[in-house]
């Protein structure tokens, strides 16, 4: 099946050189001061995220991004809102446990096993990560070598159905969505850039000789070490379009008018935005070990409408089909054989099976058409459902669907080129149809 890289350009920019960094092995320069100088002042943590010139995310209710360029999506960006965690995690100065389930406390009021608790950020007009509070997170001044984990998420207006979990080792919220939005883990690891802005002194060396035990902490961020957060889709992102089947005639005066177009799948997931793990290693490229979050949808399934232009945007609405129905304009004939986009995109889980619903009207001034005994010709309302179709979505990845229409009650359906096979659904009708 062939993927289309979409919205996962986002992976590109996260691609590094899988070798270390030069001089990150410096000679020791120190191992006896396990603290070079560092002052008393607060250090704020600052954080930045792939360059969104190159990457298409969403926010709230309203579907994918553009690029950064674009004045609409650009708008989008600013308003999107990102979550963030930082969780204590052992390295050569603290051995003891982890505990995911603490929230932020006063520096030197106890082990600070959490250092950011769900804190809100935002992009910035200059295209910077910046936190959304008046008041941002600082660094440890009383644990200046503790080391911390960061994550980040994003949900948009996704419903949350059950209160968040936080563990020993996870935090987990547990989120509905209705196929407009583009939910996004995260987790940090430095930047290729970072070492190039390591001076020649006493703190950088010895922060290259405990590279992995050091990343993120105080004194990591005093040398300007700051976590970079690489970013995953956790969504497909499914494109729709319509065509008169290559070869086919329907005659004079007939035409299909797709109205709806439905996916039946699951709608509900629980979402670990952070789990425990070692943290950065010595090599920071490595890349080979990660955090396990991301999205567990369960079982239960619903049917998501394909939203138009005109679908409201607050959270549901493409659950209801008079929510979504489609123009005029989104249909074929002779004259008219297509290819026509239809509706929006949709974000949808990546999993191996959906169903399809797909709601038409045929349309025919054609004389040859029986007429009604009202002197109206054929005209009506049909369904055609496929079931447990196998399609393979793929997280951060765009996926074309195309119905090809043969005429009244025969419409194919191609996810990526690849064809499905249809199971009938039956007709609905409509006033005028028996």
């Amino acid at each position: 099946m062939k993927k289309h890289i979409g919205y996962g350009l986002l992976a590109l920019l996260m691609t590094a050189c899988h070798e270390s960094y030069p001089g990150l092995y410096a000679p020791v320069y120190d191992p006896d001061n396990p603290n070079p100088e560092v002052t008393t002042d607060r250090l704020p943590v600052m954080i930045s995220l792939t360059d969104p010139a190159y990457a298409l995310v969403t926010t709230r209710g309203n579907g994918p991004f553009g690029f950064w360029d674009d004045p609409e999506a650009q708008t989008a960006w600013l308003e999107a809102d990102f979550g963030v965690y930082a969780f204590l995690t052992p390295n050569h100065v603290y051995e003891g446990d982890v505990n995911y389930a603490a929230g932020e406390v006063a520096d030197g009021a106890g082990v600070p096993y959490c250092l950011i608790d769900d804190r809100k950020a935002g992009i910035t007009r200059s295209c910077e990560l910046t936190w959304r509070d008046a008041e941002p997170p600082y660094y440890s001044v009383a644990y200046p070598e503790y080391k911390y984990n960061f994550f980040l998420y994003h949900i948009g207006d996704a419903q949350e159905y059950a209160p968040v979990r936080k563990t020993q080792t996870t935090v987990t919220k547990f989120i509905r969505i209705d196929g407009t939005q583009d939910v996004i883990s995260a987790y940090a690891r430095p930047d290729v850039s970072d070492v190039d802005e390591l001076g020649d002194n006493d703190e950088s060396k010895y922060l290259m000789n405990h590279a992995g035990d050091l990343v993120y902490s105080t004194l990591s961020g005093r040398l300007r070490i700051d976590p970079y957060f690489r970013v995953r889709h956790e969504m497909s992102r499914l494109n729709f379009s319509v065509q008169k089947a290559e070869g086919e005639q329907l005659g004079a005066g007939r035409e299909i008018r797709i109205t709806a177009v439905g996916l039946v799948l699951p709608v509900q997931g629980e979402f670990t935005v952070a789990a425990h793990w070692p943290g950065v290693s010595a090599s920071w490229n490595d890349e080979s070990v990660a955090p396990a979050t991301g999205v567990t949808w369960t079982e239960e399934t619903d049917t998501l409408f394909v939203p138009s232009e005109q679908t409201p945007k607050e959270f549901g609405s493409t659950y209801r089909r008079e929510n979504t129905l489609l123009q005029a304009d989104e249909g074929v004939s002779d004259d008219k054989p297509g290819p026509v986009a239809v509706g929006k995109s949709l974000l949808v889980p990546p999993v191996a099976r959906v169903g399809f619903v797909i709601y038409y009207r045929y349309l025919s001034s054609n004389p040859e058409d029986v007429p009604y005994p009202d002197g109206t010709f054929p005209a009506g309302e049909f369904m055609m459902r496929l079931n447990n179709a196998e399609v393979n979505l793929q997280a951060g990845q765009q996926h074309e669907v195309l119905l090809s229409v043969y005429g009244p009650q025969h419409i194919e359906l191609k996810v990526d080129g690849k064809g499905l096979a249809w199971t009938d659904g039956g007709d609905i009708p409509v006033e005028g149809m028996e």
